[in-house]
């Protein structure tokens, strides 16, 4: 988290992890799509009984071979202190990089993340991949003095519709790429399956927990 006084912003940073086209750019898109489709409400990600506020996507961009969306809710309702009231409550989505020259970028992007979602995918011949992004990025987190067990984490089971003889069952994968029992999504990221339902869940989490810390300073 990370707070702009002068934007007044509250920046919340939820990070896609995953191995090269396993959907994480695929499924931030679609998530600023529908945004960018949405003006009214937060009803399209099923968070509006926490939040209530217009829909403003701020930016959108390429970062070599990742991708950033803001997602910014106008005058979040926090605690009713002159320094922080009326800020715009900002997720950060973004991709982690698979090019190896780009590897320093990832674990600077987890060292600030708030939440981490996985995105894996569901084919056999990729599973060796998924696993060691999957030992990776725990690498980054233990390198920088992180515990994934203490960050708000989601696995998302991408490529769900593909061949038969190349799709490998939610329980090989679970059993597998499974940290701690953590909540997974089955998803079709380029036909926006699960992608939502993934977002929801993670976005819920970051808010709770953003209000929670507030509370003890404010």
């Amino acid at each position: 988290m990370y707070i702009d006084f002068t934007k007044r912003e509250i920046i919340c940073f939820i990070v896609y992890c995953g191995s090269s086209f396993t959907g994480k750019s695929t499924s931030i898109r679609h998530i600023y799509e529908i945004f960018q489709n949405t003006n009214s409400n937060l009803a399209e990600i099923n968070i509006n009984n926490l939040i209530n506020g217009e829909i403003i996507i701020k930016k959108y961009g390429n970062y070599g071979f990742a991708i950033e969306a803001d997602i910014i809710v106008p005058t979040m309702k926090i605690p009713d202190d002159e320094y922080i009231s009326d800020f715009n409550l900002v997720f950060r989505l973004q991709s982690t990089i698979g090019n190896c020259a780009k590897k320093p970028f990832n674990k600077v992007m987890l060292s600030a993340a708030d939440a981490i979602i996985f995105v894996a995918d569901s084919r056999e011949y990729k599973m060796d991949l998924n696993q060691y992004s999957k030992y990776e990025m725990t690498q980054f987190l233990s390198e920088i003095g992180r515990d994934l067990n203490k960050v708000p984490y989601a696995l998302q089971l991408n490529f769900r519709d593909a061949e038969p003889g190349d799709l490998l069952s939610v329980d090989e994968l679970l059993k597998e790429l499974r940290h701690n029992n953590e909540p997974y999504f089955e998803a079709i990221a380029y036909k926006g399956v699960g992608v939502i339902e993934t977002f929801n869940y993670i976005s819920k989490i970051v808010f709770q927990n953003l209000q929670d810390n507030l509370n003890k300073y404010y």
